[in-house]
């Protein structure tokens, strides 16, 4: 280390600093999601992708957190999200992208485009994607109504597009906002709408979405997440070691890092049973390579 110092002074020096910047060393915690359902469909490995839709987010005008938050959400069931992609305000590239998704997915969350202006584009081109006619919903129209109502607004004729919605689908309900979200299934994909409006797509997850996928779907699998941090070691630095010293490591234990100055988090994922009886044997030989790099288990 620098200044002459030892590994075990400059954790220790690291530790004094870190606990008057309340930093909370904790003993390992492991985050499982295993909440019972009840089944509809059955897989035993869902695919599951998002698709956002927006002129702002193509630009760089609007950073895209919502995508995070949907795969923060997801993962509380045990849903990984595979893959991401984000397209522009263009009707006929929107409704292509979902009927590629739909060949593919298990499972779909379009975020953004519900909104009453000409550049809020999902509910039409959902209803391309999947053949069917655009038409009013009474749910939706009866949510508009009640919501132009509770706040004393008129409810012009530009709203009145966000109860326009594909045939056949099942509403959302938006507490927060003008738009409900929808759902359906396509090709076998269970498709989910949400709001671009962050406040608006946290209340929707939590509350209704979250619920309606563990009625339709038995996940058997469940995510294992454990994390520890490290100090004085880069992330080239660890694989080198892991590759040198556990060149057999498990192919169902994902390793995983993420730098943050001056620490370094390792985080070790399992998905299914065999990773989790396995992952603390493997986390205890990557500990003890480790040694006094290690100064922190927790979330």
């Amino acid at each position: 280390m620098a200044n002459g110092t030892t590994t075990a002074e400059n954790v220790q020096l690291f530790k004094d600093l870190s606990s008057a910047s309340n930093f909370d060393f904790v003993t390992l915690t492991t985050l499982k999601q295993n909440t019972p359902r009840k089944p509809l469909m059955h897989t035993t490995k869902l695919n599951v992708e998002l698709l956002l839709t927006g002129n702002e987010l193509m630009s760089g005008d609007v950073i895209d957190s919502n995508s995070a938050h949907i795969a923060q959400e997801l993962g509380q069931l045990g849903l990984e999200v595979t893959r991401r992609v984000t397209v522009k305000d263009d009707l006929n590239l929107l409704a292509d992208e979902i009927a590629q998704h739909t060949k593919r997915a298990d499972m779909l969350v379009i975020n953004g485009g519900l909104g009453p202006t000409v550049d809020d584009m999902t509910a039409q081109a959902l209803a391309m994607a999947a053949n069917v006619e655009i038409e009013e919903h009474k749910d939706a129209m009866a949510h508009l109504l009640d919501w132009c109502e509770r706040r004393n607004y008129h409810l012009s004729d530009s709203n009145k597009k966000q109860a326009m919605l594909p045939a056949g689908c099942e509403i959302i309900p938006n507490e927060s906002g003008s738009a409900v979200g929808f759902t359906m299934n396509v090709n076998g994909c269970q498709i989910y709408t949400t709001p671009g409006v962050p406040r608006e797509l946290k209340k929707m997850m939590g509350s209704e979405i979250l619920p309606h996928i563990q009625q339709c779907f038995s996940i058997d699998d469940t995510t294992d997440i454990s994390r520890f941090q490290v100090f004085g070691l880069g992330e080239s630095t660890i694989q080198d070691i892991v590759n040198e010293h556990l060149p057999d490591w498990p192919s169902h234990i994902e390793l995983g890092y993420r730098a943050a100055m001056p620490l370094l988090e390792i985080k070790l994922t399992s998905h299914h049973q065999q990773g989790h009886d396995d992952k603390p044997i493997w986390q205890k030989k990557l500990y003890d390579l480790l040694g006094a790099h290690v100064i922190g288990e927790g979330r």
